[in-house]
């Protein structure tokens, strides 16, 4: 039994209307949300592709990197990290 008679109660008012049917809403408070989201989303956009720039860079100096260390031309070795005097022990 419902005992509340001031009217305005939640109750009192009728079930959810259909998706769409309250535009002042969408106008109020979905629009000016998508908006900020939308700022966002350009912000981050923007961020990853910076992210993106310095990732491929740094792969390219790795790719150019490695092989000179795996084959040891970094240390004037022969191949195996020998001839700079750090001790290093051939792995083949």
């Amino acid at each position: 039994m419902h005992l509340c008679t001031s009217g305005g109660h939640p109750l009192d008012s009728p079930p959810n209307p259909a998706p769409g049917s309250r535009p002042h809403l969408r106008a109020q408070v979905v629009e000016p949300k998508k908006a900020i989201v939308d700022v966002d989303v350009a912000k981050a956009e923007e961020a990853a592709s910076a992210a993106n720039a310095i990732k491929e860079e740094c792969e390219g100096a790795l790719a150019e990197a490695m092989p000179i260390l795996v084959g040891g031309g970094a240390a004037g070795g022969d191949g195996h990290g020998r001839g700079h005097g750090w001790g290093c022990t051939a792995l083949s």
